[in-house]
């Protein structure tokens, strides 16, 4: 069969397929750009929604980071102390307050595992990881835990669990405070209060022994009369004398003591107070060669106090030093002000025997005493008197090295 021969395209046919072709891709183009800008508006929105989202969210980091700054700066000034464990007894939180009462370096409890820095507990369920495995909180309990300094110390603790949204167990945490300043002011009270009653109990039995006392001093007095010439007896009957003597001044220094103190404060230059009390001393100290050394500020100023009560409880300090200096030392008195404490300093130095270390916080107990010839009362008077006034009292000395009294008043009440 002959083939059909085609004839070849002419110019107009190309023109017009050309045409075509343009309108097709003008077609496409515009398509196109119009798929271009649909997707282009989109991206806006998107960019919009995204920037939104990225402002929502760094507010919320920001607000995030504040919030947690804040309870950070509650935990870190509370004057609890708070520690946190995780689920394997490690702990996670140490505040600031639980390393002053524990003594620890937060920077070094922080990974530590719980009994390394608050030891083994007496009571078991009594530990933070008691409350860890039974998931039980402990409210208000007591307990003594170990500090770096190889001793305890006595704390009031809570503890709970912490669980996270889902109810699971996420850790512990336990609050505690330090008990130590607590246990040593019921302690002062335990102690004021057998005092008063010991107080009591010697002023009945003083009462009872004076009346005694001074017939039995009156019948030796008429006794040493009667044995004159007879220098044997006349020395016993002496002896009887100055015991006689002695048991009446500790009677009235027992009646003095437990007596209701009765003052009269008034406004009064303590500098010349305090001279007029150094010089009641003289003779005393020039017998056993004991230099007196007054240091006080230029000016002088007016303090409340109750002058006589002052002057014996000045002078109650200084015969204590003398005593302490039997083969003659140093006394030095030292006044200083401190007007921005509203406070004034006293302090009674001397160079005698001093005192043993572990008696310097019974020194003012009525009663206590190192001298032999001592009543036990003229120290303890001292803090009677000072605390009347509204200050307070300290010692530091050591075993022979002299002893130094330092007294601390309010300038005005």
């Amino acid at each position: 069969m002959p083939r059909t021969k085609k004839n070849p395209p002419s110019s107009d046919d190309e023109i017009l397929d050309l045409i075509d072709a343009f309108k097709y891709f003008d077609k496409t183009t515009t398509a196109l750009n119009q798929a271009y800008r649909r997707l282009e508006a989109k991206i806006d929105v998107l960019r919009a929604e995204l920037e939104e989202k990225n402002r929502l969210l760094t507010g919320s980091v920001a607000e995030a980071t504040r919030v947690k700054n804040f309870l950070s700066e509650i935990l870190e000034n509370m004057s609890s102390g708070v520690v946190v464990i995780d689920g394997k007894g490690k702990i996670i939180v140490f505040n600031k307050m639980a390393g002053e009462i524990t003594g620890y370096n937060p920077e070094d409890a922080l990974g530590q595992h719980y009994h390394k820095v608050f030891g083994e507990s007496e009571k078991p369920e009594h530990s933070l990881l008691n409350t860890l495995m039974t998931e039980k909180a402990v409210y208000k309990r007591e307990r003594m835990v170990q500090i770096p300094a190889g001793t305890t110390k006595p704390i009031v603790f809570s503890t709970s669990v912490v669980l996270d949204e889902r109810e699971e167990l996420l850790g512990a945490v336990e609050i505690f405070e330090d008990l130590t300043e607590i246990r040593k002011l019921q302690e002062e009270v335990r102690r004021n209060q057998t005092l008063v009653e010991l107080g009591e109990m010697a002023a009945n039995i003083a009462h009872e022994i004076r009346n005694p006392l001074g017939g039995i001093g009156g019948f030796a007095t008429l006794l040493a009369r009667d044995l004159e010439g007879d220098d044997v007896k006349q020395k016993l009957v002496r002896r009887i004398i100055e015991g006689i003597n002695e048991l009446h001044k500790l009677t009235s220094d027992v009646l003095m003591y437990t007596r209701k103190m009765e003052s009269n404060f008034r406004m009064a230059e303590v500098k010349g107070v305090i001279q007029d009390t150094i010089s009641l001393i003289d003779v005393e100290v020039d017998s056993l060669e004991i230099t007196v050394e007054y240091k006080h500020p230029v000016e002088d100023i007016k303090v409340s106090i109750d002058v006589d009560l002052f002057k014996r409880m000045l002078l109650n300090l200084l015969k204590n030093s003398i005593q302490a200096m039997p083969d003659g030392g140093e006394l030095k008195v030292d006044l200083s002000w401190q007007m921005l404490q509203n406070q004034m300093t006293l302090t009674v130095k001397d160079t005698g025997v001093g005192i043993e270390n572990e008696v310097q916080d019974k020194v003012f107990n009525p009663f206590f005493t190192t001298n032999t010839k001592g009543t036990g009362l003229g120290l303890a008077m001292v803090r009677r008197v000072v605390e009347l006034h509204g200050g307070r009292v300290g010692v530091f000395s050591e075993a022979g090295k002299g002893a130094e009294f330092i007294i601390k008043l309010p300038i005005l009440r």
